[in-house]
């Protein structure tokens, strides 16, 4: 440091007359390397203080903390008691910050509802009293500013005297903003339970030169050793400033919040032009507003640098440091104190030059937060600031977050954001070696203007050979132009939402009656519960109660694990042609109070047996006709194969009575030169002794008639000119004798179709004596959703392991015929005895048994 005071004070000696006070700045500058930071986007961000203090403090181990502007606060509960009859009077004491603060704003936050408070003549020691609307003399609200000699409340004194835990008369809370708060019990006041407060705070006063006449440039009653005097502000400069000075206790002078620095080694002139730059108003959406506010709350315990830059970002600013004084520099346009042409600068050392910013530094999506009053002072997202034409510039997109959640406004907050944006594009850098005459005429935060382009010198220095240098950022008025920019985003307060300790079942509970699909095809009738999501992660599970409407039992049950979806779909029990009512509770974790909605029916009943039973029907009448036509044509083509055969000169070796193909190489041999030849006339007589060779596991009795084949069906079409796109193996035999007949197929079929059957598997039979027949079957129908079984059959039987049948179900005149049936627990409506003499009643209250002779 002494080599720089001696340079310092030569260079004072030469242009400044010998001047100590130019010695002193000269050689601080030059020893603290004075620059700006411009990396703010970049910076580490070590404390998580905004406008809100969100928890309810407790216990005695808490730090200092102090408001600057104006914020909501859950305080720091010290103190409670309850006395009177029945303890119906409970009274709380919350310390809301350090230091002397300017009051409550006229409203108050409890129950998740914002509500007014009626200001009432003060009583005893209280600096304010409060009711709260709609509550009356059961919620009073008295409020200590915490300013030197408070005396303690003479009302909670009396009170508790006689407690085991009194207030006594020494409880000033010196040095602390407080508030009472005493509540009369009342059952319809007080009714969702004990009330957590959120007062929202106007902070502590600070010292302001501007407005103290003892300060060159100030004017005013402020003096920096009488803290009665200072006043309350949201401006960030003021706020910076005093950070700077801290806030001290006042017995002790120590310093409780703040860096503790005295008021020579901060540039106090500084602070001055920032305040006056935030205090300028602008007119947004007809309103006036000031450029730029503050609010924040500050903790002992939170990191210096971090606190000083959330006020530097409150005024899209810098921090500026002038031979040891602190200073800083607010958002805002500069007149340039001088043109820096090539004739200034010097020829003797190189000059630096860069135009872009790293791909880490640049930023092209610039998206934000801030606080919102309208928004019970919850963070709400500011319009994100992006130009197309700098991600195309930048070859991608380079997006970067910064938050304002000290800025109130979102006017002011929004400009921000689009300053903070315009700064970081100008990314333009330069390095001079200049003349003396210009060094000594500017310094950090000047504006110049070199080469077209406006310049912020960011570093200011110069060697031992009194050589000065400048460090230069690129600048301009564009950057604070409020053309351009937007308003800020309107937030719509919100329903005030239901405080969760509170909710004790769901809401909008209803159950409608549908249908469901099972595993098997087959649609049942089920219910469908539905309610709110309550959005509170202590209730787990939804249980639910159905019957039949009109009914006390019997009485089912279903839980619902997944709370927030919503919704529960179930089919146990559920009968058709019924109408159903049901209610629901929840199950808490922990614990607490719970009640079961009311009772709701389902708007209509669930759909009747015989419509479900009747599109069984259908679908098993279709399989069927299905099955009936694949055995016909199946029969027509062993018909045609054998009149082709016979007509080519094979009737002696050949006929209809009987033809058994085998599948193998002479069935596939067959089939390809059937369907090759067919279309050539003569072809197939001249390649008879071929074909002849061909089947050699063709047999002949023409005492007999019956037919087997196994053919594909894409080949089937292809001979009969049908469409392709269906591909199936078929297994059938027929036989006749006189007058009786019987066939059977087995059939694999897949098609390429877009809905429909994609794969089927059929058995069927078909028997015929004395001019009637009888037939039936089965298929495995697979469709796009699902997979079924068809059954077409007069009676279903299981066989004993002896091979005695025995009947389970079959079909009479159009009903299902159950027999030989064991069950366990059955539930009904009515059973009646095939005569009509026995009717065993289950609906409705009461049960009874008929007997009619």
């Amino acid at each position: 440091m002494a080599i720089f005071t001696i340079i310092g004070g030569a260079i004072a000696g030469a242009l400044f007359g010998g001047s100590a006070l130019a010695a002193s700045l000269i050689g601080g500058a030059l020893a603290l390397g004075t620059q700006l930071a411009l990396s703010y986007l970049n910076r580490p961000k070590k404390t998580l203080s905004t406008a809100v203090q969100g928890q309810v403090q407790l216990g005695g181990d808490i730090a200092a903390q102090v408001l600057f502007g104006t914020g909501k606060t859950k305080g720091h509960r010290i103190y409670y008691a309850k006395w009177g009859a029945g303890n119906q009077n409970n009274d709380e004491v919350f310390v809301l910050a350090n230091g002397r603060c300017d009051g409550l704003e006229p409203y108050i936050y409890f129950y998740g509802e914002k509500y007014d408070l009626i200001s009432q003549t003060p009583v005893g020691n209280e600096h304010a009293r409060y009711t709260v609307d709609g509550f009356g003399a059961a919620l009073v609200i008295k409020f200590y500013d915490g300013r030197p000699g408070q005396l303690a409340d003479s009302e909670l004194v009396s009170a508790t005297s006689a407690l085991g835990n009194p207030w006594k008369s020494t409880s000033t809370v010196a040095g602390h903003a407080y508030v009472v708060v005493s509540r009369t019990w009342s059952a319809s006041l007080f009714g969702k339970g004990r009330p957590e407060f959120e007062f929202v705070l106007r902070g502590n006063c600070w010292y302001d030169p501007r407005l103290d006449d003892t300060v060159s440039g100030g004017e005013g009653d402020h003096r920096l050793d009488d803290p009665s005097t200072w006043e309350h502000t949201l401006n960030p400069a003021i706020h910076r400033l005093n950070f700077h000075l801290g806030l001290r206790g006042a017995l002790s002078g120590d310093v409780l919040v703040g860096v503790g620095k005295s008021i020579n080694q901060i540039d106090v002139a500084m602070h001055m032009v920032a305040a006056n730059v935030c205090d300028a108003e602008r007119t947004v959406g007809g309103n006036t507003i000031p450029t730029y506010h503050c609010n924040q709350w500050v903790s002992a315990e939170d990191d210096h640098i971090a606190v000083l830059q959330t006020f530097e970002d409150a005024m899209a600013g810098y921090a500026v440091n002038r031979a040891g004084l602190d200073g800083v520099l607010a958002g805002a346009a500069q007149t340039p104190v001088l043109e820096i042409t090539d004739a200034d600068i010097r020829a003797d050392a190189p000059r630096k030059s860069k135009n872009r910013r790293s791909g880490f530094d640049g930023v092209n999506i610039l998206s934000g937060q801030f606080t919102s009053i309208e928004s019970q002072w919850n963070p709400e997202s500011l319009t994100t600031v992006s130009v197309n034409a700098d991600i195309a510039a930048d070859g991608r997109k380079r997006p970067k977050g910064n938050d304002f959640l000290q800025v109130t406004d979102p006017d002011i907050a929004q400009y921000l954001l689009n300053i903070r944006y315009r700064q970081n594009r100008k990314a333009k850098q330069r390095s001079l070696p200049v003349s003396r005459k210009v060094g000594a005429r500017v310094q950090p935060g000047d504006w110049v203007t070199y080469d077209g382009i406006d310049w912020l010198i960011t570093k200011w220095g110069f060697d031992e050979q009194f050589q000065f240098t400048l460090e230069l950022s690129e600048t301009g008025s564009d950057i604070y132009d409020e053309e351009g920019i937007d308003a800020g985003p309107v937030v719509v307060p919100g329903s005030s939402p239901a405080n969760p300790s509170l909710i004790s079942t769901v809401a909008n509970f209803n159950v409608a009656a549908g249908l469901i699909t099972g595993t098997n095809g087959a649609q049942i009738p089920a219910l469908e519960f539905t309610w709110d999501d309550p959005q509170d992660p202590t209730i787990t599970a939804v249980r639910i109660e159905y019957r039949k409407a009109g009914t006390s039992a019997p009485v089912l049950t279903a839980t619902a694990t997944d709370v927030p979806s919503g919704a529960l779909i179930v089919s146990e029990g559920v009968q058709s042609s019924t109408q159903y009512e049901a209610r629901a509770t929840v199950t808490i974790r922990p614990d607490r109070l719970k009640t079961f909605t009311s009772w709701v029916t389902t708007a209509e009943a669930t759909v009747p047996l015989q419509v479900i039973l009747g599109e069984v029907a259908q679908d098993v009448a279709g399989t069927l006709e299905s099955m009936r036509a694949d055995h016909n044509s199946l029969r027509a083509l062993v018909t045609d194969l054998a009149d082709t055969v016979s007509g080519a000169g094979l009737s002696n070796r050949l006929t209809l009575g009987r033809v058994q193909t085998r599948v193998g190489t002479a069935e596939a041999t067959v089939k390809s030169e059937i369907i090759t030849r067919a279309s050539e006339t003569g072809a197939l007589a001249a390649d008879i002794t071929n074909l002849e060779a061909s089947l050699t596991d063709v047999e002949t009795d023409i005492s007999a008639n019956a037919s087997a084949i196994s053919a594909t069906q894409a080949s089937v079409s292809a001979l009969d000119g049908d469409v392709t796109a269906l591909a199936s193996d078929v297994t059938a035999v027929e036989a006749v004798a006189g007058q009786a007949s019987a066939g059977g197929l087995i059939k694999w079929e897949a098609t390429a179709a877009p809905s429909g059957v994609l794969a089927r598997f059929s058995i069927y039979g078909k028997a015929t004596s004395g001019g009637t027949y009888r037939d039936g079957g089965a298929s495995l129908d697979i469709t796009a959703t699902e997979a079924f079984w068809n059954f077409f059959s007069d009676q279903f039987r299981i066989l004993k392991p002896d091979g005695t049948p025995i009947a389970v179900f079959g079909s009479d005149a159009g009903d299902l015929v159950l027999q030989n049936i064991r069950v366990g627990t059955v539930t009904f409506d009515q059973l009646s005895s095939a005569n009509g003499k026995l009717v065993l009643k289950g609906s409705g209250d009461d049960a009874s048994i008929e007997v009619f002779s």
